[in-house]
């Protein structure tokens, strides 16, 4: 018995290809997010102090040199102002103001004084974090010691090449989003006029195998 429905056996292979080809892509992103990731976690461990401040000025996270370079113990969940005081804060010219309003990358050099009084100088290099919208969410910043200036030149040039990786990895992790979504949209089709192909006809077809095949392709592809 045949049916509007059914399918040719060229427009069978080119959708199973189609299957394969998205499904290769995904595995590539993930592999890449992985990768990624575990450049995220060196940059984490970096001897440079750095620290994640979201768009109401909070503490997200630091690393360890943080904790050593400015002597504090538990800055995570405070405010950035509480803990690290600055002629700038609560200014125009703070990096989190600054790129709040739409600039992608701030550098300040700056005296700093802590909540113990430690009074530190260095230099602020701060860039956007954004959500998976691509929404401001806050920012990164790393702090450079300014005592030696040679030092300061390198350390920045490699910064900047983190603060690449570090976009690299939100832009994978957006592009791997869309690509799993797109996947599922193209899969929920497939496997429901497979699935109604086969309840539509006898189990005797010979083109039933096809179809049979497809279906388990994708539901294959969609866990």
């Amino acid at each position: 018995m045949k049916t509007n429905l059914d399918p040719s056996e060229s427009e069978q292979t080119s959708l199973a290809q189609h299957c394969s080809d998205l499904r290769n892509e995904l595995k590539a992103a993930k592999s890449r997010i992985n990768f990624l990731e575990h450049e995220l976690e060196q940059i984490h461990n970096t001897a440079i102090p750095f620290c994640e401040l979201n768009k109401d000025f909070t503490i997200d996270k630091v690393n360890a040199a943080f904790i050593s370079y400015f002597n504090i113990q538990t800055p995570v969940g405070k405010k950035c102002y509480e803990v690290l005081r600055t002629p700038i804060c609560h200014t125009i010219d703070c990096p989190l103001q600054t790129l709040s309003r739409g600039d992608e990358y701030a550098e300040v050099e700056i005296n700093i004084r802590t909540s113990d009084v430690k009074k530190v100088s260095c230099i602020v290099n701060a860039s956007v974090l954004r959500d998976e919208e691509q929404k401001f969410r806050g920012i990164l910043e790393y702090f450079t010691d300014t005592t030696n200036l040679e030092r300061i030149k390198k350390e920045k040039q490699e910064l900047g090449k983190q603060l690449r990786q570090v976009q690299k990895l939100e832009a994978i992790g957006t592009l791997a989003g869309g690509i799993a979504h797109d996947f599922n949209n193209i899969l929920f089709p497939v496997i429901g006029f497979s699935e109604l192909l086969l309840t539509m006809n006898p189990a005797d077809d010979d083109w039933r195998v096809y179809v049979e095949h497809i279906l388990k392709l994708s539901k294959r592809a969609r866990s």
